[in-house]
């Protein structure tokens, strides 16, 4: 599989090669949504991590597509894990940077299929279910790009390394030109809220199903 060196960006965007593999809708996509083939490999620490982490646990998919997660402090040089060095050996022919989280792995081949979450969240909604929700129906496409754009400025932040500040329930969500997202619990919606630039003032909220 071909990789795409990413530019250097912050740090809450990792640096690392891209392996941008996608599940398909059937046998004839090569990699296709059959339960018990693939594995996520997650560390919350990261915002890559916890938006993965989320969307598996809406879509219940903890029995087709199992999850292992990963120590919050990586354990080698440049943020990699060395429980994902095996994968990564496996699908890039001498490979020597990072090995980063989050990856989607193929479980039959021992290689990654991809390490874009992004593309792994969009591709877990392909895994049949019954009953279970959608994180992308069918005619909302644009509006879920929208409140994706939106909230890229600045959700990010709210998942913090261990060393870095994490927000409580007493101070609130961080104040920045951005917005943050949260389940609304039994209304079934998200809520999403643009901060306000001035000091103590509510930031008007919207909602989105």
């Amino acid at each position: 599989m071909s990789i795409t060196p990413l530019a250097a960006v912050p740090t809450a965007h990792r640096t690392a090669p891209a392996f941008r593999g996608r599940i398909g809708r059937d046998a004839r996509s090569g990699h296709y949504a059959v339960p018990h083939r693939y594995r996520l490999h997650l560390s919350t620490a990261c915002p890559d991590g916890l938006r993965l982490a989320i969307g598996h646990s809406l879509l219940g998919l903890d029995d087709s597509c199992p999850v292992t997660f990963l120590p919050a402090v990586p354990d080698r040089p440049g943020g990699g894990h060395a429980a994902l060095r095996p994968l990564y050996e496996a699908s890039a022919h001498h490979y020597t940077g990072p090995a980063l989280a989050p990856v989607l792995s193929d479980d039959w081949s021992g290689r990654i299929v991809s390490t874009h979450a992004p593309d792994i969240l969009r591709d877990l909604d392909r895994f049949p279910g019954d009953g279970r929700p959608s994180l992308y129906p069918c005619g909302a496409e644009s509006q879920i790009e929208a409140v994706e754009r939106l909230c890229a400025e600045g959700i990010e932040e709210a998942a913090q390394p261990p060393d870095g500040p994490t927000p409580t329930p007493s101070s609130g969500p961080p104040r920045s030109n951005s917005c943050w997202t949260r389940w609304a619990g039994s209304s079934g919606t998200w809520k999403v809220r643009s901060t306000s630039s001035t000091a103590g003032s509510p930031p008007p909220t919207s909602s989105c199903g």
